[in-house]
């Protein structure tokens, strides 16, 4: 039965007593008349008097009925469920990433979707934008005013996060419409259709679809360092492509290269890292443009100071320090060293016979004092105290193992070996690089500095030909010097960053802010430094996938989920019954009782 309370029905014995009072007639009253022709004359009149009379007695009696009635209804709480598809109520779940600015027609799909959703706008509405953390813009507006935020949105360079914008707009509408529009390349989160099952429980979910095939070729990583920076491309056609990559800083074209790639296929351009800030562009016609710069900053005026104890005419290693423009080297031939106070001091290649007995205390008291030792291995190294490592020979053939990921030793591949320096670590040392259970690069701690053991004989290693060899090198020193690596100075696009409030310059312009949203791709100013934000993401630069899969459940993607709703009806029973006391309360005027 349609009612939450039916003890209430006990109110309809209210009608009882009601009944048995209209029921209950009148004694009648004897009158003289006194003249027969006055009552001839008007009988017509009178019997018409008392009949409207009666009338309108039987009419109030079902007024104050009903009246009685609709209170004992409001009483038990009368409800009904019906069939509901929002009521009026929307939440619009529109994509905001990278790669709803894909071509889409003669617009991007960012523009079709909202588009599409000035037409879905209906009664009370709220708006969802699914980047790579869900916002909502707009909750519980007017039509216009949902109209005027959706005109005035724009698309984001970062990932997307969809199927937790439509748990967000799950949380924002009872039992009403949510409204999805997207190109469905979903790289963060739950899946949207998983998200969409949960949200149908109790709301209406519809989905419009804005994918397709386009072209595209994009910068998918950069990694800048301190003599070189790499860029990745990415070929995301099934056919070959040629593609030329232009590197400008200070608004002077510094470098470019042509790159042919095939298709589905990948390769890396490597130029010498700017200080300052540096664009590098694809010149492309495709029809993802996001991806088609990336921004590296590089913080001016930093030099490690490196003094090289050596006594070769050249060597790798020093030809690594020259390359690094963050380096400052001096070279000192044995046995004249006429200073060590620098921040790295570098033993390669020198004579032992032509150090004299002083230079190793010196080094050491540097050393104790903040400043740092990279200790070369060769064939005749001499027992040095503070080396991290006890030599114990000369392996064979070896392969390099990472043991140990940080700054200096992250994505370098340390090759194989011809013959190697075996050793033993002493305590406290840390074993970063080992070949053939020996620690080829070791690190150990010395007062305020630190000791490191670079054990492979460049004579005999791969490792020297490789193109992080003076990657290495450079950020070996860096990290030496304690000096602030360019990863806080490059970032993802995405993040956030909380600062103290000032002026923060954006790709967008100046805003007064207390926090940094990297939602853009290009250079931010704050806290004197400018940062550089980046997309690179294969995901997002993956602008077909979205069709490619969305396209096998299509089926689900427009089917429209009812549901009921119930409905209460005893307030409105209640003013109902208000209403017709009043107009009983008319009646009774109308019939002269006062």
């Amino acid at each position: 039965m349609p009612f939450e309370r039916v003890a209430g029905g006990f109110a309809f014995l209210v009608l009882v007593p009601f009944v048995i009072l209209y029921l209950r007639r009148s004694k009648p009253l004897e009158q003289v008349i006194p003249s027969l022709m006055f009552f001839v004359k008007d009988s017509g009149v009178t019997r018409f008097h008392s009949f409207f009379q009666q009338l309108v007695r039987n009419l109030l009696f079902l007024l104050q009925l009903l009246i009685l009635s609709l209170l004992a209804f409001s009483v038990m709480g009368f409800f009904a469920d019906v069939s509901s598809f929002g009521g009026g109520r929307t939440v619009i779940v529109l994509d905001a990433s990278a790669s709803m600015q894909s071509d889409y027609g003669s617009s991007s799909r960012f523009e079709a979707a909202v588009g599409k959703a000035l037409e879905l706008v209906d009664g009370k509405v709220s708006i969802v934008l699914a980047a790579n953390v869900p916002r909502v813009v707009l909750e519980s507006r007017g039509a216009e005013e949902a109209r005027s935020v959706l005109r005035s949105l724009k698309p984001l360079d970062t990932t997307s996060n969809l199927g937790d914008a439509i748990l967000v707009a799950k949380e924002l509408v009872d039992k009403g419409d949510i409204v999805v529009l997207s190109d469905f390349i979903a790289t963060e989160g739950i899946d949207p259709f998983v998200a969409r099952r949960s949200a149908s429980r109790n709301a209406r979910v519809r989905f419009f679809d804005f994918s397709g095939n386009v072209s595209n070729v994009g910068i998918v990583g950069v990694s800048p360092a301190s003599s070189l920076t790499a860029v990745s491309v990415r070929n995301f056609n099934d056919v070959a492509e040629k593609v030329k990559v232009q590197v400008v800083n200070g608004n002077s074209l510094k470098d470019e290269a042509v790159l042919s790639l095939g298709a589905g296929s990948w390769d890396e351009f490597y130029f010498d890292t700017l200080p300052g800030l540096t664009e590098v562009k694809l010149v492309v016609d495709d029809g993802f443009k996001a991806d088609n710069a990336a921004f590296v900053s590089v913080p001016d005026g930093f030099k490690a100071r490196v003094l090289l104890i050596t006594n070769a005419d050249s060597s790798n290693v020093e030809a690594a320090l020259s390359a690094s423009s963050g380096i400052r080297l001096d070279v000192a031939r044995p046995p004249v060293v006429n200073s060590f106070d620098y921040d790295v001091i570098v033993l390669s290649r020198f004579d032992p016979k032509l150090m004299l007995p002083g230079y190793y205390r010196d080094i050491e008291r540097a050393v104790s004092n903040g400043s740092s030792v990279i200790i070369v291995g060769q064939k005749d190294l001499p027992k040095i105290g503070f080396l991290p490592v006890v030599l114990a020979g000369v392996g064979e053939s070896s392969v390099n193992f990472v043991n140990v990921t940080n700054f200096f030793t992250d994505g370098v591949d340390f090759g194989v070996n011809e013959a190697y320096l075996t050793a033993k670590p002493k305590e406290g040392a840390v074993t970063l690089v080992s070949a053939g259970g020996s620690p080829v690069v070791a690190l150990s701690g010395l007062g305020s500095g630190k000791v490191i053991y670079y054990g492979l004989l460049d004579d005999y290693s791969s490792f020297k030909s490789s193109v992080t060899y003076p990657v290495f090198w450079s950020r070996l020193v860096h990290f030496l010097v304690g000096a602030e690596s360019l990863s806080s100075f490059n970032v993802k696009t995405g993040q956030i960053s909380v600062v103290q409030k000032q002026n923060v310059g954006t790709p967008l312009g100046v805003l007064k802010a207390d926090r940094v949203l990297f939602d853009k791709a290009g250079f931010y100013s704050y806290d004197g430094r400018s940062v550089a934000a980046n997309l690179l993401s294969v995901q997002e630069s993956s602008v077909s996938s979205g069709f490619r899969r969305f396209s096998e459940d299509v089926s689900s993607a427009d089917v429209s989920v009812p549901f009921t709703e119930t409905r209460h009806f005893d307030v409105l029973i209640a003013v109902f019954a208000l209403l017709l006391v009043f107009v009983e309360l008319l009646y009774v005027k109308f019939r002269g009782d006062f």
